[in-house]
């Protein structure tokens, strides 16, 4: 009450001392979070959206096949980019490697033979 200015409305007085309580309490409920008690469905909820060993199996997968890559004729590594990273059609690659779409299907064929050939089968 020693802060209260008789000249103001005394409503208005509590209002403004009121919101700057619950902004207060906002920081600092913001600055230190609640800790909220784990249960089975955070759990499945967390699970669904982020699978650790999912991820680890991919990016192991996708450093492998880089490495298989790097191996392969640059010719053959050159199609199989086009078609299976790129995702181009055969009419697509035939139109960038200047080739017929027949010799396009036969390059391809020829880079997956030599792509699994480098993959050992332990890897498959």
């Amino acid at each position: 009450m020693n802060g209260f200015d008789p000249d103001l409305k005394f409503s208005s007085w509590i209002y403004r001392i009121t919101h700057n309580q619950m902004i207060s309490r906002h920081r600092y409920k913001q600055a230190r979070p609640r800790l909220v008690a784990i249960n089975e469905e955070i759990i499945k909820r967390i699970r669904s959206e982020f699978d650790l060993e999912k991820e680890v199996n991919n990016n192991y997968l996708a450093e492998e096949i880089k490495k298989v890559l790097a191996q392969l004729k640059p010719a053959h590594r050159e199609i199989l980019v086009l078609k299976f990273f790129e995702e181009k059609t055969y009419e697509e690659i035939s139109d960038i490697l200047k080739k017929p779409t027949g010799t396009v299907a036969t390059m391809i064929r020829a880079a997956k033979q030599e792509f699994k050939s480098k993959w050992p089968e332990k890897r498959i």
